[in-house]
């Protein structure tokens, strides 16, 4: 594997994982106003 390519595969882990969090979050206010009322 390239150096670019290591690059490439890195900075898309970080960007699924920063996705993957805000899509919990986003999950997660419903919820927590489901459960409130």
């Amino acid at each position: 594997m390239s150096h670019a390519e290591a690059h490439i595969q890195w900075a898309f882990t970080l960007m699924s994982r920063r996705l993957a969090r805000q899509l919990r979050r986003n999950e997660a206010v419903p919820a927590t106003l489901a459960a409130a009322a």
